[in-house]
């Protein structure tokens, strides 16, 4: 079992620091497991879930503050790696 939690805090957007992005929480889990058979030991399965509770924030914003353009961080999801060793 794996998991992390991320905290970044606000961000100012101008040198006046007048200006400020909304700090954010971000919680990641997952599992690795090896798998059992003719290859023993060599082949395992990765679960990683990232941003759990799909919160919504800027990863960065840059631009005036006017029109700041926000990148957004990714949204809830999963991915699957399969691994192997020789």
């Amino acid at each position: 079992m794996q998991g992390g939690v991320r905290y970044v805090g606000s961000r100012y957007l101008n040198n006046a620091n007048t200006i400020s992005t909304p700090s954010y929480t971000v919680v990641d889990s997952g599992v690795w497991r090896r798998l059992n058979g003719r290859l023993n030991d060599r082949v395992g399965v990765d679960l990683r879930f990232y941003n759990l509770f799909d919160e919504f924030y800027a990863h960065n914003i840059y631009g005036g503050a006017a029109a700041p353009q926000w990148l957004v961080g990714r949204p809830r999801s999963a991915e699957v790696a399969l691994t192997m060793s020789f």
